[in-house]
């Protein structure tokens, strides 16, 4: 027992504040919000985002397989969120390879994938890789992060993929 309570889970859990129902504001306006929050004196960092690695948290699940490979191929199922450019800052997620998301850049078609997802393709030089998924999204790889748990402590990380965006649409 004393094992997982003292597990580092890859990403701050402390200290962090999860607003639910976001989704039902329009995009545009969780901008506004995201600012009004960081315009408190006792706010860090602020991010909007679908999922937060927290027991009960939704996860949305994308089939992946690399451009090029044929609908015979055997892609991967892996978890996707949809995040902002400052969901990693805020959560302390650690990036091992690439970059995060870049407001000036756009990054629309940005992904930033955790190590287990680049095992699972058999990546060793991930970025710029190609992936699409199941509704023939095109995504490039700009960024790897560090395997975190945002799910069991007793299971093994599983392939996660995370998209520029504010939240669920």
């Amino acid at each position: 027992f004393d094992h997982y309570m003292n597990k580092s889970l890859g990403y701050e859990k402390e200290q962090v504040v999860n607003i639910l129902g976001l989704n039902s504001l329009d995009p545009q306006l969780r901008d506004v919000f995201k600012n009004e929050v960081l315009a408190q004196s006792a706010v860090q960092n602020a991010s909007l985002g679908d999922y937060l690695p927290v027991s009960g948290s939704r996860a949305t699940n994308f089939g992946f397989k690399l451009e090029g490979q044929s609908d015979l191929d055997v892609g991967f199922e892996a978890a996707r969120w949809t995040i902002d450019e400052d969901y990693l800052s805020t959560m302390s997620i650690e990036l091992t390879a690439g970059r995060d998301f870049n407001k000036q850049l756009g990054d629309d078609d940005g992904l930033i994938i955790n190590e287990s997802m680049a095992d699972a393709f058999d990546l060793e030089e991930p970025i710029g890789t190609q992936f699409i998924d199941m509704f023939d999204g095109r995504y490039q790889v700009i960024g790897v992060v560090k395997d975190f748990y945002f799910e069991s402590l007793t299971e093994e990380v599983r392939p996660l993929a995370m998209v520029k965006g504010k939240g669920y649409e």
